[in-house]
């Protein structure tokens, strides 16, 4: 049971109200679509009811609403961005891409090719493959463990994974830069 106080049911009801589109066009401005616009919206109105900022007018509600949709917007950015993306014809052991022309070709690569392969790396790009594929780290641990940002692991692996199925599919090694 929730008890309705007057600071809910007055201030947030009149802001809401009277400041509604502002506040929704700075979200949509922020956000960019329509429907992460209502959403950060909704979840800046629901914060104002759960920690109740300590404002007496207004005005002083809307510049604190208009802050948590900002932080609001920037918090889903950069759960965006950690976000990992894997390719999957790269990265998941049998399956074939449509447009791959040799899917066959996959499925005769034995240990012994890949390590002979792999063994014709550039060293710094032998380490990061097989501390990826072979120990399962994950990238961030090998930049830590390597001294290197963790941009420069994923293009070593990149650069690895290019050259090792160029040689895997009998074909010129693609160019290590």
């Amino acid at each position: 049971m929730t008890h309705e106080t007057p600071w809910v049911s007055g201030l947030l009801a009149e802001v809401a109200d009277r400041e509604g589109s502002a506040l929704y066009r700075r979200a949509q401005a922020l956000a960019g679509q329509p429907s992460d616009a209502w959403d950060l919206l909704q979840e800046a109105f629901a914060r104002a009811l759960e920690h109740r900022p300590d404002v007496a007018s207004g005005e002083k509600l809307k510049g604190w609403l208009a802050v948590t949709l900002r932080n609001l917007c920037l918090d889903r950015r950069r759960t965006a961005q950690r976000r990992l993306h894997i390719a999957l014809a790269d990265d998941v052991p049998g399956f074939e891409s449509h447009d791959d022309p040799e899917p066959a070709r996959w499925r005769c690569v034995d240990e012994a090719d890949l390590a002979r392969f792999t063994s014709e790396l550039d060293p710094r790009l032998r380490e990061v493959f097989e501390l990826h594929a072979r120990e399962g780290l994950p990238l961030t641990t090998i930049a830590k463990r390597l001294g290197v940002p963790a941009a420069t692991v994923g293009t070593r692996l990149h650069r690895a994974r290019r050259h090792l199925r160029a040689k895997l599919l009998a074909g010129e090694p693609a160019p290590l830069t």
